[in-house]
């Protein structure tokens, strides 16, 4: 009560101030008894609606809310009172707050909390009281579709689920998801991924990476598109699968797949097809990676020598003592001076060549000195309908020039081609003396490209009948699979940069080190008893963890990787230290457990066929590897994808519980109505 007076003579001093605090408090004011009328009446409707009362919840939202409000609203208006004074008086506004600090924030703080503990009550209150409502909601947005669908034939209900999944998995891959779901009979869905789909692909994440924006993924570059494509295919592809299985199950009037156990058959021509299908996918899959990967359109100027120079051979050139070099052009003049840029010394210049259909006049070419901003004077050497060759009237000095020529055709324009002359000892541009020496490296990135996409396949296969009958094996042999597609993964990833130490640590630890050891520990789970297990599981971890550091470790040899032929990994001693001790040790426990499990269980006729598959698939592994000192080393990963999928159907084929034979009917007699082994009783 002795606040009041305070409060209505610091009001009266503060002026205009303090009207205007007066007046947005009772505004607040307002606005916080408003909300409480309106959550009672939400909690009374509900109640008239059928809904369990919630009393001890409703009596906190009564309590807690008001009283809440009241002590923030007075107390805030106490405190903005003195504040208006105290500003009325000349001090300033940040020197007026601060000199209630902390008892304005220990008397408003608890309010607030109570007003928010006041509306978590509410909404716990509403929540159980509002099930009927959100059930209903729920049902009508999952019937929302049937409303622009129409009645669906049943012939397209009963197609193959993975027949749709193949019509929309290309046309995702070419940035047009639906068509599947068009032909599955989900034509609103359709409608939708038809529209939205393009829409994201070609105009969205263009824009948001275009070099010429300024959008958010400007620095990742066009790369993005290719990682986009294929996720949004592969999303798509399956959830289509899934949504027309459970369809067609619910047509014919079973469960949906995955709730019984289905039996597979093993007829050859569907093998076959399946084998097929899934080469198709993989490589529909691969494809689109393999630009980003191989560093086509993202990566450096490449420049070579060009020995012959055939009639259909056009552009410009600049020769040099080895032969013509042809410059990279761009069709618009550069802001900023190309890193790529052709560097050579003032002794390698020769004579600018321009080859086309029909050459322009001479004036049409020109050379600038950009750091002069004038151009070069230019003589010509030799000139004929399709070939002009022209030469500096002045020998060129270090610096950076341009090279303005013309082309002809339905978009003619201008080149704009860069060069810079550098001093004598400064570095200049490799150029390679093999112009095509470029064009396998598309096939290189291929092949370790589709072994992490097919080991990570085999993984998730493996996973997924490890979530449904867990067993130890399974979880070591995911494992496996998983490290073998890393370490392509970290290959695949070298063809665009290149090797550098942490990219060759993790390729050598878990291809090189890791992952035979846990294909190996999958097989030896199999023979080993409970107490063999737990060892085998703690050694390997403890072995996992000591390579692991010790890989990390490591010195790595930069010259190493720096000679590192193309299209293949660094050799093994790039690594020094003593990391290759973990190497042979767990190679040889595994590659022992791997093939002498499976010849000791085919000697011991245990699960003859599937074991013949993993030391079949480890044999082909090993030769596969032994292989890597040839010219080629696609041979190497070529091996390798036969090995792993031998072995990855060894280890499916593992996993299989044997048939059960039903036991045979017993004939029962009208009278009798007792289980088997039991003596009938009287008839009821």
């Amino acid at each position: 009560m002795q606040a009041v007076p305070l409060v209505n003579e610091a009001l009266d001093r503060g002026g205009a101030a303090g009207d205007l605090i007066v007046n947005l408090h009772a505004q607040l004011n307002m606005l916080g008894g408003l909300m409480l009328l309106l959550m009672g009446l939400a909690l009374g409707a509900l109640e008239l609606l059928g809904a369990s009362r919630q009393p001890r919840r409703a009596r906190l939202v009564l309590v807690l809310v008001p009283a809440g409000m009241a002590v923030y609203y007075s107390a805030g208006v106490a405190f903005a009172a003195v504040e208006a004074h105290r500003v009325e008086g000349g001090r300033s506004f940040a020197s007026a707050v601060s000199a209630l600090e902390p008892w304005q924030a220990l008397v408003l703080v608890p309010a607030a909390l109570a007003v928010l503990v006041g509306f978590g009550a509410f909404g716990a209150a509403v929540w159980p009281m509002t099930s009927r409502q959100r059930a209903a909601g729920r049902a009508t947005i999952a019937a929302a579709p049937r409303i622009y669908t129409g009645k669906i034939p049943k012939r397209v209900a009963r197609r193959s689920p993975a027949a749709l999944a193949g019509y929309e998995l290309p046309m995702g891959l070419m940035g047009f998801p639906g068509v599947g779901w068009l032909f599955a009979g989900f034509p609103f869905t359709a409608s939708i991924l038809l529209l939205v789909g393009p829409a994201i692909t070609w105009a969205v994440i263009p824009v948001a990476f275009s070099p010429y924006g300024r959008g958010p993924l400007r620095g990742l570059g066009w790369g993005v598109e290719l990682v986009w494509l294929p996720l949004m295919a592969l999303v798509s592809s399956a959830l289509l699968y899934r949504a027309h299985a459970r369809r067609r199950a619910k047509l014919e009037g079973r469960p949906p797949r995955g709730r019984t156990r289905r039996i597979r058959s093993h007829d050859s021509y569907r093998t076959k097809v399946s084998v097929a299908a899934g080469t198709i996918v993989l490589l529909l899959v691969a494809i689109p990676f393999v630009p980003a990967v191989a560093g086509v359109g993202g990566s450096k100027v490449r420049y070579s020598y060009e020995p012959r120079l055939t009639k259909d051979v056009t552009g410009q050139f600049i020769t040099t003592k080895r032969g013509p070099v042809k410059l990279f052009t761009w069709s618009d003049p550069q802001g900023t001076f190309p890193a790529d840029a052709l560097r050579l010394h003032a002794s390698q210049l020769g004579t600018f060549l321009v080859r086309a259909a029909a050459v322009d006049s001479p004036r049409a070419y020109q050379l600038y000195d950009l750091a002069h901003q004038q151009p070069v004077p230019l003589v010509v050497r030799r000139a004929t309908p399709q070939q002009l060759a022209l030469s500096p009237a002045r020998p060129l000095q270090p610096g950076r020039y341009s090279f303005v020529a013309t082309h002809e055709g339905m978009f003619g324009g201008r080149d704009f081609a860069y060069l810079q002359v550098v001093p004598a000892g400064g570095s200049t541009t490799a150029i390679s003396s093999r112009p095509q020496a470029r064009v396998p490296a598309v096939l290189d990135s291929l092949l370790p490209l589709c072994a992490a996409l097919v080991a990570g396949a085999f993984a998730v296969l493996l996973l997924r009948s490890f979530r449904r009958r867990p067993s130890g094996e399974k979880a070591l042999w995911a494992a496996g699979f998983v490290l073998f597609g890393i370490a392509a993964a970290c290959e695949a990833a070298a063809q665009r940069a290149g090797w550098t130490s942490g990219l060759f640590r993790a390729y050598y630890l878990t291809g090189g080190v890791l992952t035979v050891a846990y294909l190996g520990s999958g097989s030896a789970w199999l023979l080993l008893p409970r107490r063999g297990r737990d060892l085998l599981l703690g050694g390997m971890l403890v072995a996992t963890a000591a390579a692991a550091v010790s890989v990390a470790l490591s010195p790595v040899s930069g010259a190493a990787l720096a000679a590192t032929a193309h299209g293949r990994p660094p050799a093994n001693s790039a690594l020094a230290g003593h990391a290759f001790l973990w190497a042979i040790a767990l190679n040889s426990f595994g590659t022992l457990f791997l093939v002498g499990g499976s010849l000791y269980s085919i000697a011991r006729r245990r699960r003859v066929r599937p074991n013949v598959w993993i030391g079949a698939g480890a044999l082909v592994v090993a030769l596969a590897t032994g292989l890597s000192r040839a010219d080629s080393y696609s041979l190497v990963y070529a091996g390798q994808l036969v090995g792993i999928a031998l072995m990855f159907s060894g280890f499916a084929f593992v996993g299989k519980s044997p048939k059960r034979a039903l036991p045979p009917e017993v004939p029962r007699s009208p009278a009798w109505t007792g289980a088997p082994g039991h003596s009938p009783g009287p008839a009821s």
